[in-house]
Formats: structure tokens, C-alpha cells, sequence
């Protein structure tokens, strides 16, 4: 994130998963209708509503303001839970090593070996909390902290970037131990950089998942809510039932291996 990451570097690896987005958009009318199917909300309105942000649909005005659209019907439907996702793995798809600069973003997909990625996609355990992230404020902080040249947080900050270089090797040598204490690792960092970034019911799935035989896990993200994921050893059925038990939904994991389709 900025502007640590175009001061000095971030290193990101992401893996995009089947929980797909769709938009619908049909031109035509005296009006504009939006509708995301997901969230049972309608919006049948004149341009000039595209302009309000009350907490309506906004990215879906957004979207017609942007893109300047005459009147129209625009759907969306969404697998994932309300929240924000990032736009490399969507737009991409596959597994990739991100790396920040002041120049720009490198991108570099990552050759996993087949085998590996199905294993992991049998032994992950993906769990929407319940509660939304909420992680602007979070991320004010670090980066305020940053800003202030605060010495553990910029050694915190260089230490994520020099785990993500060590979880794309890790992929790529099929070393599903690694990949367990890395994230954990990932993990402890973040709630060094602010104890915000894992809520009470985090805290407790962690414990649950560790008490089933977690090689490691953490918060997708920056945490304070949202999703976490785990790699299970041994009975990753069993785990996905006791986080169920805790309140979590457990999302379907299936690689996505081909980014954002337009037809």
C-alpha cells in the first residue's frame, strides 16, 4: 500500500477463486433501472439520482456516471459476500506475484504445480466472518505510522514484503508446510502493525481451526472482519463443520484459473 510500497516495495501473492461477479447491462428506456440481485435492492430513477450517494446501489450509479450510459438496465449478481475484492486476481485469474514499486506493478504468474493447487484447494478453508470489514481506519493508522518513519512499523512493513517472496517460492515448490507458517507468520506481523486487525470472533475461528490441525492461516486482506482462510492437514471436512459452528460461512473453493469474461 502507499506510499510504502512506491518508497520502498510490496510484494502481494494472490490466487483468485471461483466466486464470480456478473453484470447485465441492456440499453434502452426513458429510465435507468439498477438492480443487484445479491442484496434484493432496486433503483428505478432519472439521471440525476446517479449523482447521489446515500448508500443505494452507488457503485452501480457509479458505474453509469463514469461510463456517461443513457438510460438502461443494469443487473448484477455476486457469489461473494458484500465487500470489496481485489482487481489483479479478478481481472487475472490464476495465482501471481505482485510487486509495488514507485515504477508501477510487476506481475508474475506463479507456476504452481497442478497437483500442489489441487491439494490446496482441498485442504483450504475460506470463512466469511459475518462482519464486514471495515479497514480504512486500520490503514490509516499504519500508514500514518509509516509516514513518521516509526521504526517498528517500517521493519513490520518490510517484513510482509519479504514473506510474500517466500510464499510465491513456496508455491512453486509445492511445500504445503511453508506455505501453513508463512501465512501464519503473515498473520502475527499484521496485528503487530495494529491489534485492530483481528476482531473477538477472529480471534476464536483461529483457535477453532488450530484445534482441528491448522498448518497456518490468516485474514484475507487487512483483516478488522471480512474473510479469513486456513490449510487444514488432515480433516478439512471436519474443519469446515466446526467453523460453520462458529458462525462463519464457508465459501466453496475452486481456482480460478481465467479472469473478468466479457460476452
Amino acid at each position: 500500500m502507499a506510499p510504502f510500497a512506491t518508497e520502498r516495495r510490496g510484494v502481494v501473492v494472490n490466487a483468485a477463486i471461483e466466486l464470480r461477479a456478473e453484470a447485465e447491462l441492456q440499453v434502452g428506456g426513458d429510465r435507468y433501472r439498477l438492480e443487484a440481485k445479491d442484496l434484493a435492492q432496486v433503483v428505478e430513477a432519472d439521471w440525476d439520482v446517479m449523482n447521489e450517494r446515500d448508500g443505494w446501489l452507488d457503485l452501480l450509479k457509479a458505474a453509469v456516471r463514469i461510463h456517461q450510459l443513457p438510460p438502461c438496465r443494469l443487473t448484477t449478481r455476486s457469489a461473494p459476500p458484500p465487500g470489496k475484492q481485489d482487481q489483479y486476481a479478478a481481472a487475472l485469474g490464476g495465482f501471481h506475484r505482485l510487486d509495488f514499486s514507485a515504477a508501477g506493478v510487476l506481475v508474475r504468474p506463479l507456476a504452481v504445480p497442478p497437483a500442489f493447487a489441487d491439494w490446496l484447494a482441498r485442504h483450504i478453508i475460506v470463512c466469511y466472518t459475518g462482519q464486514s470489514r471495515v479497514s480504512s481506519a486500520t490503514i490509516g493508522r499504519v500508514m500514518a505510522r509509516f509516514v513518521a518513519r516509526e521504526a517498528g512499523e517500517v521493519a513490520a512493513l518490510e517484513g510482509l514484503a519479504a514473506l510474500g517472496i517466500r510464499m510465491a517460492e513456496a508455491l512453486e515448490a509445492g511445500d504445503e508446510r511453508e506455505v501453513g507458517d508463512l501465512w501464519s507468520a503473515n498473520w502475527q506481523i499484521q496485528q503487530r502493525l495494529d491489534p485492530g486487525m483481528q476482531t473477538p470472533v477472529m480471534a476464536r475461528l483461529e483457535q477453532a481451526m488450530a484445534d482441528c490441525g491448522s498448518l497456518g492461516g490468516k485474514a484475507a486482506g487487512a483483516g478488522a472482519g471480512g474473510t479469513m482462510f486456513f490449510v487444514i492437514g488432515d480433516d478439512p471436512a471436519r474443519a469446515a463443520r466446526v467453523a460453520a459452528e462458529q458462525g462463519s460461512t464457508v465459501l466453496p473453493l475452486q481456482w480460478a484459473w481465467e479472469g473478468v469474461r466479457v460476452w
